[in-house]
């Protein structure tokens, strides 16, 4: 956790939606370089989730699981963001899904 906060400090995050892909992007403050990127397909997005431990003051990362690896969750730390923003970020990310789609993402 202490790495990741680190890390954090010297990274810029971006999370793009187009009609074919949910893409997660890092850049370094400084430089503006990209140093790492996610792509998941939109049609193969079968859940959206996050999660907070209050009693351990935990944030975990917003997951998107895909239909084609429903057991290993893409994971998205939003460190910088308050649980209650991440809240909204799943939920505005949903909601813009299930538009894209016309279906209903589940919560799970």
């Amino acid at each position: 956790m202490i790495r990741r906060n680190l890390k954090n400090l010297f990274l810029r995050f971006a999370l793009s939606v187009s009609e074919s892909a949910v893409e997660y992007f890092e850049f370094k403050k400084g430089s503006g370089e990209r140093k790492a990127s996610v792509s998941v397909a939109v049609e193969d997005i079968v859940a959206i989730r996050y999660g907070f431990q209050a009693w351990q003051n935990y944030k975990k990362p917003l997951e998107i699981i895909s239909r084609r690896d429903p057991d290993t969750a893409v994971e998205l730390y939003m460190d910088s963001l308050s649980p209650i923003e991440c809240l909204q970020v799943e939920n505005w990310l949903q909601e813009t899904l299930e538009a894209k789609t016309g279906r209903k993402l589940s919560g799970v």
